[in-house]
Formats: C-alpha cells, structure tokens, sequence
C-alpha cells in the first residue's frame, strides 16, 4: 500500500531541489525537458535541469517547476485545451487525470508581474503491479 507520508516526504524533496535551482533553461521541443509527454506552455521557462522523475513500483512520480508572465487562468486554459490531445481527462480546474496517472497545476506568485507553475504527476494506484 502506497504510504502518504513517504510520498510527502519524495514531493517535499522534490520541492526543496527545484527552489533551489538558480539557473532557467527552455525546452526547445515545446515540452519539459526530460518528460517526452508533458507540454511546455509557450511563454513559460522551466527550472534549469530538467524534471524531477522517480519511479515507484506504483509508476512515476513527477514534479517541475515553470515561470513566467502569463496569467492563472491563462495556463489553466492551456493545459485544458493540450493535455486532451495527449489522453488526459479534465477532472477540474488545474486537475487531470489519465489511466493511473493524477497531474495537478500548483500556482504561487514568483515576483509582482510573474507566475510559478509547479506541475505535480502521481500514481493512483495504491498497491504495485
């Protein structure tokens, strides 16, 4: 059974590693570097070094962490027209999900006129398979 706590600790990790990556650098291909299926919203830079990705027996865990100028609802309504195409559901707003994958838009404001987008993709599945 997947323990909450232990995945916590992984998301507070990863967290803490992307805070503190001074450095910024865009995906050429219009996707997260080092995720080949999650979009890069246009307009948007992503936290220098790629994703974070872990693998678990339950499937990957995921955490990036994008900037820029763009509005909330701007990025929202992005992902709600892209990620579709690619096979995930709306499940609300800045919430999809897809076979045993759940991916949430997590908002905060970096600095007066920009925007931090941390897009945070977990397991469903509580036990392996």
């Amino acid at each position: 059974m997947l323990h909450v706590g232990r995945l916590l600790s992984v998301c507070c990790i990863l967290t803490v590693a992307l805070a503190f990556s001074p450095e910024r650098a865009r995906s050429a291909d219009g996707f997260f570097e080092g995720v080949d299926d999650l979009p890069l919203m246009p307009g948007l830079i992503q936290a220098d070094g790629g994703a974070l990705v872990f693998e678990s027996p339950w499937g990957r865990i995921i955490e990036v962490l994008a900037t820029g100028t763009a509005g909330r609802r701007q990025v929202l309504e992005f992902y709600a027209d892209t990620l579709p195409q690619l096979g995930w559901m709306v499940e609300g707003d800045g919430r999809f999900r897809r076979e045993n994958e759940a991916l949430v838009l997590d908002f905060s404001d970096a600095s007066g006129s920009s925007i931090a987008v941390r897009i945070i993709l977990t397991p469903i599945a509580a036990t392996p398979s």
